[in-house]
């Protein structure tokens, strides 16, 4: 008993978490909620009330003008109940879309701020899965919610108008409906288990599904595809996955037809078992031809009331879940490490520049048990250029998350102007920092907004001349249909350009330096340029460096050179620390990849 009252609390505490967030977007729709209740109870009533009284005055005194008064205002009061029926729920569903789209925006706002790390947890990832459910998922849409709360009330408040009625009859016969009612919701309950469990079963394999489908319309996998022939290799993948999908939803479609079948059959025998006994009164002439009607539709309603409050009340325990998915989901970022990033307030002023400093820094990804940095000692003075080389998995993009505040170190830390970074405030800390990174992302509209990005509003045209001269993107700019309003891709407009993958990475660099942030920080910015083209985009990046710091991160070795110092990674560590011209005297780790490197160039020529 105490486990269903607990269950019962959670429910309820459930719609009422949710009709709060409701309020908080739209108070209107959640005052019209009892409204629109009321007002389809008195249409029940209504239609069980009239009929009785016209076919008594009918069949008993035969008073025509009576009957007919009464069937005039039977209509008028039935016109007035569903055309103000119709305008609520026209109305409702104005207001729904609305709703559906802040709930959504709450959800996106809230991924984009969660810490980093955790974008990369699969649990994470599923737990936003589910909590989406509440807009995508169809039984957990918040229209079907709603619409079973106010369906509840309405079934409430038309039992409470129908059960004199039945009273009158035989109460005999409002506990057979009432048994019936509860046997059906018994047989629900458990359907909606299983379906609740056939959804968390099938949420990581329907992931999954919705990312292959996505890489399928990609433009930027495209070419993969046709080249490597993956048509096969995907739908062989995502094959499998819908196979699985597949065997658990024919499991649970078997199930709930059971379900379903048992309970029409209960449903059967007691409409038989009622109507018949009602008949019987009638041919005993207990009772009147307008009773009869009365009596039948009374029965009709009360029943289907009844079952509404059950089946809705499921509908609601079933939903209720995802809404519970919902309010987990946003209070993920209650966490330590979200708490100390709101808490900072540490003031971040210039005196004297930004000096960078790395102390015993040590770093493992979360779930790892090795460590991806091992005691990284580094002084990054103002003004100072330096190039971070090593082979792939040295720890180089991993020390720029870290320098990002996208992770926290394991052990040790990162000061900026002897204070650590995670005393500061987070975006005051990041105004600070313009960063490219090697898996930049260009957005399908105008070539200017992926410039100045949150400043579209408002874009310096100066600035934004620099950024595209400074990138080498000033001359394709100007050939372009609309200059750089003109829209990046097909996806949104026809007169859309596409741009190379060397253009692309000049775009993402052009939003750097159009920042003019302090540091500036360069991952593999320019993969897909030619030796010549990075040379030259690293070149203007040192005359707009002026007055800042810069970290570049490169395999091309030639680049280096025109950095102040080079920092050698190598499995997590700093083994190497120096200037190009010390490093190669020293003929260690750096000298063999700038030779090795120079050779195939020369080799090449």
């Amino acid at each position: 008993m105490k486990k269903k009252q607990k269950s019962l609390k959670i429910v309820f505490f459930r719609i009422f978490y949710l009709l709060g967030l409701i309020w908080s977007f739209d108070k209107k729709y959640i005052l019209l909620i009892p409204v629109t209740s009321i007002n389809k109870s008195l249409l029940s009533i209504a239609v069980i009330l009239f009929p009785k009284l016209i076919i008594d005055e009918i069949t008993g005194p035969k008073r025509m003008s009576a009957a007919l008064l009464l069937t005039v205002s039977m209509a008028v009061v039935l016109i007035v109940l569903r055309l103000l029926g119709n305008l609520l729920e026209a109305f409702n569903n104005g207001r729904i879309v609305r709703i559906k789209s802040r709930l959504q925006l709450k959800l996106q706002e809230k991924i984009t701020n969660l810490p980093f790390w955790m974008l990369e947890s699969p649990e994470v990832l599923d737990r936003y899965q589910k909590a989406a459910g509440i807009v995508k998922v169809w039984q957990a849409d918040i229209q079907r919610l709603t619409g079973a709360i106010k369906d509840m009330l309405t079934a409430f408040v038309t039992i409470l108008g129908v059960s004199w009625i039945l009273f009158s009859l035989n109460i005999l016969v409002f506990f057979v409906i009432f048994f019936v009612v509860v046997i059906n919701t018994v047989l629900n309950s458990s359907a909606v288990k299983k379906q609740l469990a056939f959804y968390k079963s099938c949420t990581p394999h329907i992931r999954k599904i919705n990312y292959l489908m996505n890489e399928l319309q990609e433009n930027e996998y495209a070419k993969e595809i046709r080249n490597y022939q993956l048509q096969d290799w995907i739908s062989a993948k995502a094959s499998i996955l819908l196979n699985r999908v597949y065997k658990n939803t024919r499991e649970n479609i078997n199930y709930q037809t059971i379900t379903q079948c048992a309970g029409v059959t209960a449903g059967v025998l007691q409409d038989g078992a009622t109507y018949l006994y009602v008949g019987w009164l009638l041919m005993r002439g207990r009772i009147t031809i307008g009773d009869f009607s009365m009596y039948i539709g009374a029965i009709n309603t009360f029943s289907l009331s009844l079952k509404d409050i059950f089946n809705n009340f499921l509908i609601i325990q079933e939903a209720g879940m995802y809404v519970e998915e919902f309010r987990l989901f946003l209070e993920l970022e209650e966490t330590s490490e979200r708490m100390e990033e709101e808490e900072a307030d540490a003031p971040l002023e210039q005196d004297h520049g930004y000096v960078i400093e790395v102390a015993g820094l040590w770093f493992k990804y979360p779930g790892s048990d090795s460590y991806t940095l091992k005691n990284i000692n580094l002084k990054i003075e103002w003004k100072e250029i330096i190039s971070i080389v090593g082979d792939n998995g040295a720890g180089k993009t991993t020390f720029i998350k870290l320098l990002m505040r996208l992770y926290k170190p394991t052990k040790g830390e990162i000061r900026l102007n002897g204070k650590n970074i995670w005393e500061y405030g987070f975006a005051d800390y990041v105004k600070k920092l313009g960063v490219v990174f090697q898996d930049y992302k260009i957005l399908a509209f105008k070539m200017n907004e992926n410039i100045a990005l949150t400043d579209f509003k408002n874009i310096s045209q100066e600035r934004l001349h620099i950024a595209l001269k400074k990138a080498g993107l000033l001359e394709k700019a100007r050939s372009l249909p609309y200059g750089d309003n003109t829209y990046i891709t097909r996806k949104f407009e026809e007169g859309g350009v596409e741009l190379s993958g060397g253009e692309q990475q000049k775009l993402a660099i052009s939003h750097a330096i159009y920042k003019d942030s302090s540091i500036m920080i360069l991952d593999e910015p320019t993969a897909n340029l030619s030796p010549m083209a990075e040379y030259e985009v690293f070149h203007n990046f040192k005359d707009i460096m002026e007055g800042k710091t810069g970290i570049y991160i490169s395999h091309r070795m030639s680049s280096c050179r025109l950095s102040n110092r080079i920092v050698v990674f190598k499995n997590g560590e700093i083994i190497e620390n120096g200037s190009h011209e010390i490093l190669m005297k020293e003929g260690r780790e750096y000298a063999k990849m700038y030779s090795l490197q120079a050779e195939f160039y020369k080799n090449q020529g």
